[in-house]
């Protein structure tokens, strides 16, 4: 997750349910659909939820908004949308104009100008890593870049070659000035990519501006990095886990989320190769530029999909153990629901106070 993922990245990690009923339906031909309910509250026929997606930040991103009035419900869906795209611009390091692009062009040479938006982005990236010990860093974008996820025929790139840009991965060579809010990278060649972090800012992003409008609940879902505000008329947001090791669609779990919550699952199933049946995928120890060995998936739920999406990366390196313990002494408000490499269960302390986890057979 350390650089621009491709459409089909991460939409399965995480399946969304806008659970429907017939009672007192409207619809129309965009994906505009009546509230409903999978528990035995009753449906309020006169409340709507209307679905829209769009291909944004390498990925799908899909806003679901509850309540009465399709106009504010339209509206407020668009201006979500509108903010997503303007992120996008800032943070994609392909994009001409893009303050990242900008950032990795100046290395070694001098700091660069940075938003308020992405200068968050980056104090959070630089706290997390910090914290896990160096299991999270945006740097690693220079090693990400030799290795071939989207190719089934890849191998694993030349050791010198992964040596070279390993020497380029260190998150105490980027330097961030609070007071004249710039980004600096020390050295020549370094290169940052928010891959890890970024759609689960512009998720939360896209949920402050649909609570600024007339609706009753939403769910952003930036490919996998969800975003839940409210309830569904009443009801709870269902979401699913996706089996690391089955099918697309068959599940570990279901949550049932209640009010305000982050869900964000990183996997070692949906980009990768397989060689000599050694599984290769794109989750790198920054420490090592290797995949990381440890985890199958991690779910992280707490109150910031952005720090969620980012400890979900840093907890599937570090493992069960080491994992776990950061978040107790770090993140406290954050929990885990852990696949380890042997398929065994891990869960944080306060997981089943925060969600209810549904076990699908």
């Amino acid at each position: 997750m350390s650089r621009a993922e491709p459409m089909s990245r991460r939409w399965a990690l995480l399946l969304v349910w806008v659970l429907l009923c017939s009672a007192g339906c409207q619809r129309d031909t965009d994906q505009a659909t009546p509230a409903g309910t999978p528990s035995s509250l009753s449906p309020k026929s006169d409340l709507l939820v209307v679905t829209r997606t769009r291909p944004l930040m390498g990925t799908f991103v899909t806003i679901h908004v509850c309540g009465e009035s399709r106009l504010e419900l339209e509206a407020a869906i668009s201006q979500a949308f509108q903010e997503l795209e303007r992120l996008e611009a800032l943070a994609h390091p392909g994009r001409e104009g893009s303050v990242v692009r900008a950032i990795n062009q100046a290395a070694g040479k001098h700091p660069v100008a940075v938003p308020e938006e992405i200068f968050q982005i980056l104090v959070l990236s630089r706290s997390v890593s910090e914290r896990s010990g160096g299991a999270f860093d945006i740097t690693v974008a220079a090693v990400s870049r030799l290795w071939s996820f989207l190719d089934p025929e890849a191998r694993p790139p030349d050791r010198e070659l992964l040596a070279q840009a390993l020497d380029l991965v260190d998150w105490q060579s980027l330097v961030l000035d609070e007071t004249a809010r710039t980004a600096f990278l020390c050295r020549p060649r370094m290169e940052i990519g928010l891959g890890a972090v970024a759609k689960g800012f512009a998720a939360d992003a896209a949920l402050a501006v649909l609570k600024g409008y007339k609706i009753l609940g939403a769910l952003v879902d930036a490919g996998g990095d969800v975003a839940v505000a409210g309830s569904k008329n009443g009801s709870p947001w269902i979401v699913g886990i996706q089996h690391p090791r089955k099918e697309r669609g068959e599940l570990v779990a279901r949550l049932e989320i209640h009010g305000d919550l982050a869900v964000v699952t990183s996997g070692d199933y949906e980009r990768g190769f397989v060689r000599e049946e050694i599984r290769y995928h794109h989750i790198l120890d920054p420490r090592t530029g290797e995949p990381a060995r440890l985890c199958q998936s991690v779910t992280i739920v707490g109150p910031s999909c952005g720090l969620a999406d980012a400890l979900a990366t840093a907890v599937f390196v570090q493992g069960p153990e080491q994992g776990l313990a950061m978040l107790r002494k770090a993140y406290p408000v954050y929990d885990a629901f852990i696949l380890s490499a042997d398929g065994l269960e891990h869960k944080s302390a306060g997981w089943e106070r925060r969600t209810d986890l549904v076990r699908v057979p």
